[in-house]
């Protein structure tokens, strides 16, 4: 016996919220230089450190270099310079009093962080925990940590306007391609792509846990990799792909709880986090469980500030098999579909309404083509199944759906010519990427095709030719529903005699296969 049951899952998306509270009193203000040069440095990120290390404070240099970064209340601080791709800087201790505001200034290199070379045979490395890690291990982590601490820290910030679009879709569990979608399209301050979970929860009850009747997949965000909690829970070690150089992490040995791995993606070549991919561990589930996971997708803006540009996480749709053995009733669980979840930074907009990032996304085109009579088709409607975007072709057959989030679709089209062939177009499956993609060419086939596509392989079995008429009464009166029709043909050469029966259906209409 088998029965479906789905798991309720539950994600939270664009958490709007309001800034921190009311500007501290006491500040550190200043410039920062390249030390041999004297240019100002802009989009530098200044974090204030406590006594402890703690970072309690930040402020990114604006085009002149200048910084000014507010304390939370007086006492012993320490400013970090963080450029990512550069060595970071430190000033000495300074002591701000109440209310007072100190003047400092700060100097940093020029010369880059060559990371090119440090990943060379890197796989066979051994996965070590931080900071005991390698130096190789030890120098991506450090310029991950740069970009994640600033994306942490804009997140935080209601600097920005943000327009996003969020896709909710149903995949199938064996092509992937959609099968539905709803979305939406939001704007607000602050936003981040998911709820939040405390570092400490997650590893405590794992990155996959149960809520009541719901089952909850939480994502590793930039407060989570950052956290203590993670780094003694999870080892690292250097990778090298595609031209990318990887930071990856799994979970220690011996770890049973519902985990993530992944790997952090930069640019050797300009030190930048490019993206995280990660999937989930320690699943009990049938199937292609191996494919959930997710996305996240890093950006830096032109004032240094870092983004989650975007988002995206695959879900399981569970079915539970049920086995009876005798008396006794074994359930399993297995991957029945996905649902998956892609949120997207479209536009970013400063507090002052200046356009600052505009995202480009991905788009179909095409032609339809009619070999029936060997035309172009006009006025077909094409459409991406499973969602509301289509387009019509134009007098040369041609067509754009444009602003479509990526993934994989089925590009399916209708026209009344179609209907009048009685002939259903077969889905087209495409990947759909950002900035990339060739045109896609859609066509009814020749009308012996579309007369052939009308018997199965069974049918077909005894001849290769296909006759179709429709029956009338006799003076061009009305069809005539239920008529059999007999085709017969002497034998000729190596073709021996035959015939075969058609009935003509509701329109009196027939189509007599193997002839």
């Amino acid at each position: 016996m088998r029965r479906m049951t789905f798991w309720k899952i539950i994600v939270g998306f664009l958490c709007l919220f309001a800034a921190s509270g009311p500007l501290a009193a006491q500040a550190v203000r200043g410039e920062l230089r390249e030390g041999e040069t004297g240019r100002p440095v802009a989009g530098v990120f200044v974090v204030l450190l406590d006594a402890g290390g703690r970072q309690v404070g930040g402020s990114f240099t604006d085009a002149s270099g200048a910084f000014l970064v507010q304390a939370p209340a007086p006492g012993r601080y320490t400013l970090r310079a963080e450029r990512v791709g550069y060595a970071s800087v430190r000033s000495p201790a300074l002591d701000l009093a109440a209310g007072e505001t100190r003047e400092h200034e700060m100097e940093m290199g020029a010369e880059p962080v060559r990371l090119e070379g440090l990943v060379v045979r890197a796989e066979k490395g051994r996965c070590a925990a931080l900071p005991e890690a390698e130096e190789r291990t030890a120098a991506l982590w450090e310029e991950v940590r740069k970009a994640l601490s600033a994306t942490a820290w804009t997140a935080a910030r209601r600097r920005f306007r943000y327009t996003v679009q969020e896709h909710a879709r149903i995949l199938d569990a064996g092509s992937m391609r959609v099968q539905s979608e709803q979305e939406r399209r939001m704007t607000g301050y602050a936003v981040s792509p998911f709820v939040s979970v405390p570092a400490e929860r997650l590893v405590r009850e794992g990155f996959v846990r149960a809520e009541g009747d719901s089952v909850v997949y939480s994502a590793p965000d930039a407060e989570v990799l950052l956290s203590d909690a993670f780094m003694d829970t999870h080892c690292f070690r250097v990778r090298e792909e595609r031209g990318l150089a990887g930071l990856a992490f799994e979970p220690v040995r011996g770890r049973r709880l519902p985990d993530v791995r992944g790997v952090l993606w930069l640019d050797p070549r300009t030190s930048e986090l490019r993206h995280l991919e990660y999937t989930y561990t320690g699943l009990e589930l049938q199937g292609p469980a191996g494919r959930l996971g997710g996305r996240v997708e890093f950006e830096r803006l032109p004032g240094g500030e870092w983004v989650v540009a975007r988002w995206r996480i695959l879900m399981p749709l569970v079915g539970m098999d049920t086995l009876k053995v005798g008396s006794v009733r074994h359930e399993r669980r297995r991957v029945a579909g996905f649902r998956e979840v892609v949120w997207e930074v479209l536009d970013v907009h400063t507090t002052g309404g200046v356009l600052v990032r505009s995202a480009a996304r991905a788009a179909l085109t095409g032609t339809v083509f009619d070999s029936t009579r060997s035309v172009p088709l006009a006025g077909a409607r094409v459409r991406l199944a499973g969602t509301a975007l289509e387009a019509e072709t134009d007098a040369r057959g041609e067509f754009r759906i444009a602003d479509v989030a990526e993934g994989r679709y089925a590009v399916v089209f209708s026209h009344p010519r179609i209907d009048s062939l009685d002939w259903i177009p077969p889905a087209q499956t495409v990947d759909l990427r950002r900035g990339a993609g060739d045109p896609v060419r859609l066509a009814v086939p020749p009308l012996t095709a579309v007369l052939a596509s009308r018997c199965s392989p069974l049918e077909r079995r005894g001849g290769t030719g296909v006759v179709v008429g429709t029956v009338r009464q006799e003076g061009g009166g009305a069809p005539t529903a239920g008529t059999p029709v007999v085709l017969s043909w002497p034998a000729a050469g190596d073709v021996p005699a035959g015939r075969t029966l058609a009935w003509t259906d509701a329109m009196g209409n027939y189509h007599a296969c193997a002839v």
